[in-house]
């Protein structure tokens, strides 16, 4: 057995002074996570920060709502210029009648007139519609159809434009021209 150690007045200052040291060492070493029990002033000034930050997205959000909107819109006013029909077929349809009516305006008769495979825009929901068309026609009727084509009330885009003179004079050539046009997907495929 252990005898019994007396503690006596200088014994219980060196224990004293022992405990306090040890104390003073475990605050030295375990300072950082003390820290973090109790919020101090750098931890206050970044939830300040943060809290200053979330204002802001919430007084932001009036105009990403209004950007929105606008958006909006303007994506409306550009699908109606889409084509019109349900199927590729029918969005042909309505290109073969539009370039029918500049042609006819210009004074000028298509020769052929050839619809090309539809193409499916990829992560988009939207089909290209390509046709082909060939006329033969002077400078002038050529920018006049050009024109017509440009300003439609549709979107239409030259994909392709070949022009070659005809005849002596070079007053009159040939266009070989590819016109796509868009419409929105639908449930059929393209093709």
């Amino acid at each position: 057995m252990i005898g019994q150690i007396k503690l006596t007045r200088e014994r219980k200052w060196i224990i004293g002074i022992g405990a306090v040291l040890l104390l003073a060492g475990l605050i030295y070493r375990f300072h950082p996570v003390l820290t973090g029990l109790w919020p101090g002033e750098e931890e206050a000034l970044i939830k300040a920060k943060k809290i200053a930050k979330y204002h802001e997205t919430i007084q932001n959000s009036g105009d990403l709502e209004g950007r929105l909107v606008s958006l909006t819109r303007t994506l409306e006013r550009f699908e109606s210029k889409l084509l019109a029909g349900d199927t590729a077929a029918l969005a042909a349809v309505d290109i073969q009648n539009i370039l029918g009516d500049i042609t006819e305006r210009a004074g000028v008769e298509i020769r052929t007139v050839r619809v090309l495979r539809p193409e499916e825009l990829k992560d988009r929901d939207y089909i290209r519609i390509p046709v082909q068309f060939l006329v033969s026609c002077s400078v002038r009727q050529l920018r006049d159809i050009l024109y017509g084509i440009e300003s439609s009330s549709r979107i239409l885009v030259f994909e392709r434009v070949q022009i070659s003179a005809v005849g002596r004079g070079g007053d009159q050539v040939q266009a070989d021209i590819i016109v796509a046009g868009y419409m929105r997907k639908t449930g059929e495929k393209a093709g």
